[in-house]
């Protein structure tokens, strides 16, 4: 593949803070997935996605500078700074790539039926990579402590 895609998920605006503690968990750990494959596939041209408020700065530049903050060439990257949602995420992508692009798609594990689906519908061929898993094999049940108030 030749496109490795960052959903977004939510970022801070304090400009205080680096990048990468800007990034919302969810995002962060997207981010880092898509690393991990980008450093498999030297090729493949890591793509931000997300726009945030108006007046704010996107979260696809925001997501582009963790990502160079964490040593991705700034030539391997591409922001996608307009879309909203999966939907027009995948449009974007599709736009800038071109119907039938080949893109492995990063987003957590729960929401990636759904973005596989706009991917699909916007025409590209997307490649699930999902992360941020909410249950895990091996993790033991949480006790009863887990559902007391603190």
């Amino acid at each position: 593949p030749q496109y490795i895609i960052i959903l977004g998920s939510g970022a801070g605006h304090d400009r205080n803070l680096s990048a990468t503690s800007l990034l919302s968990s969810t995002t962060l750990m997207r981010l880092v997935e898509g690393i991990r494959i980008a450093r498999i596939i030297p090729d493949a041209q890591l793509i931000t996605s997300a726009r945030s408020r108006e007046g704010y700065r996107p979260q696809a530049y925001i997501a582009r500078d963790a990502a160079i903050e964490l040593g991705i060439d700034s030539n391997r990257i591409t922001a996608l700074p307009t879309a909203g949602n999966t939907r027009e995420e995948a449009e974007a992508f599709v736009k800038f790539a071109g119907k039938g692009a080949k893109v492995i798609v990063c987003t957590s594990a729960i929401h990636m039926p759904r973005a596989m689906e706009w991917f699909r519908r916007a025409g590209a061929d997307p490649i699930a990579a999902p992360c941020d898993f909410i249950v895990k094999k091996d993790d033991p049940p949480p006790g009863l402590k887990a559902f007391i108030p603190q």
